[in-house]
């Protein structure tokens, strides 16, 4: 391995069962991070730990030391706040997934955090969720609010059919209303999720044609 880790203090604070299941060791873990020019801890070191790499079911725990990396970012965040030559360089110390470290590893390479941050993905999740609920008001408007077409059909119909309408009818008629919604949150959730993809996917064009112009133009001038 090369030095792709280089600079980097890594901090497990517990066991990983997709390392588990691969069989890799925590003396395993600790030498190719090693080899690939960072360090292993299980301990949060403020100051030094640049990742914590931990499950979902740990992050969402919130333990002692994400708690720790969590708190270090917010202060760190307000001296740079407060710093009149705040530049948006604060150290911040990346909460990521397994799957980082694995890529790091697998591919010898220092991957882009912000795909595998746990922070991120609630705030996609949250979005998501977000999309998700507006839906589920608009499809419960669509069957029930009384100034809808079909909110008015559907209560004509209630009364009318009320009881013509066995007990077990009834219960596939709710059944097949709930189906109806959860399909259309299932869409919402799938058109917020893509939505927010092409956002990502855009603004990764616009940085590689920023980069490009920036060679291409420094390129120029030492010419």
């Amino acid at each position: 391995m090369g030095g792709h880790l280089k600079a980097t203090l890594i901090t497990i604070p517990t066991q990983i069962q997709q390392f588990v299941d691969k069989k890799w060791t925590a003396d395993q873990l600790k030498k190719w991070v090693s080899g690939a020019g960072g360090k292993l801890s299980a301990k949060f070191i403020e100051g030094e730990t640049t990742h914590v790499v931990c499950s979902e079911k740990s992050w969402k725990e919130q333990g002692p030391v994400i708690q720790a990396a969590l708190a270090y970012n917010e202060k760190m965040t307000e001296c740079e706040k407060r710093s009149p030559a705040g530049n948006g360089t604060a150290k911040i110390v990346k909460i990521l997934s397994p799957d980082w470290l694995e890529e790091a590893l697998t591919n010898s390479c220092k991957p882009n955090p912000g795909s595998y941050s746990w922070e991120k993905m609630d705030r996609k999740a949250m979005l998501i969720d977000r999309q998700a609920e507006k839906a589920a008001a608009r499809v419960e408007k669509e069957f029930s609010g009384p100034r809808t077409t079909q909110g008015l059909m559907a209560e004509v119909l209630q009364e009318v059919t009320e009881k013509y309408i066995s007990l077990e009818d009834k219960a596939q008629l709710e059944r097949d209303i709930q189906i109806k919604k959860q399909a259309v949150i299932e869409a919402a959730k799938e058109e917020a999720a893509q939505k927010l993809r092409e956002r990502e996917q855009a603004a990764l064009f616009r940085k590689g044609a920023k980069k490009a112009r920036n060679e291409i133009f420094s390129g120029r001038l030492s010419t």
